[in-house]
């Protein structure tokens, strides 16, 4: 904690001899007022009140007069948390839970035989090849990059791949039931492929804006390293889902 001295103008003070906000003189205290910024407990068993404090995130023992939690990084003065872990490279978060799990998943991936024909556009190296399979709510799947400045949140965010726009697909279902992708203008291209075909070449992109219609187990390329394989879950292990390796 850290101790402040009253000012007879009104001020706190860290100084004792001399307000440091209007320099008045400041007579003898002999019970220093404590500051209400840090809102830290101090752990029990620390030593003298104000040597240390505790964070209030994650526990950890630190200086009293530290401005950030060395150990997650939460913000004393502020009270702010620290950010959150940043998602393994090239896989998606969760989609967003604000409606409940439909019939329909999709498989995010990294694709090694994409990157083969399409890497170029990253001038970076393919990451592992590692695989998500993320619950579908509601009937539209944004895919693209996340940007709080725009506010742009999307429910699969390829935010490491960097052949990937802000807005760049989205996966829409009709009243119908029936499922299609649409390019949103993206810088590099939306490629749709169907189950069972062998990526063998870059495929023509689809035209923007225009639905292109998706049947479970085709496949979505995006970006250097991307895809996204619709999933109907309604379907048994060994169905129409079940696609070649790309």
């Amino acid at each position: 904690m850290t101790t402040t001295y009253p000012c007879p103008e009104g001020h706190q003070s860290a100084d004792p001899e001399w307000c440091d906000t209007c320099g008045t003189p400041l007579a003898k205290q002999p019970t220093p007022a404590p500051t209400t910024a840090r809102t830290a407990a101090v752990p029990a068993g620390a030593g003298s009140v104000g040597a240390t404090v505790g964070c209030a995130h994650c526990g950890a023992v630190n200086e009293a007069d530290a401005l950030f939690c060395e150990s997650c990084g939460y913000d004393f003065t502020t009270g702010q948390a620290p950010p959150p872990p940043p998602q393994p490279v090239g896989v998606a978060p969760p989609l967003t839970e604000s409606a409940e799990p439909t019939d329909f998943s999709v498989d995010v991936t990294v694709d090694p035989a994409w990157y083969a024909l399409q890497g170029a556009v990253s001038n970076e190296p393919c990451p592992p090849p590692v695989s998500q399979r993320l619950a579908v709510r509601g009937t539209s799947v944004q895919i693209g990059r996340t940007s709080a400045e725009k506010g742009l949140h999307p429910e699969v965010a390829l935010n490491d791949d960097p052949g990937v726009s802000r807005r760049h697909a989205q996966l829409v279902q009709d009243n119908a039931g029936e499922w299609s992708a649409v390019d949103q203008g993206s810088m590099n291209g939306t490629y749709v492929v169907a189950s069972g075909v062998a990526l063998a070449s870059v495929p023509d992109p689809i035209a923007v804006g225009e639905p292109v219609a998706l049947a479970p187990g085709d496949r979505v390329f995006v970006g250097a390293w991307s895809c996204i394989t619709l999933i109907d879950n309604r379907v048994p292990v060994g169905g129409a889902n079940v696609s070649p390796e790309s």
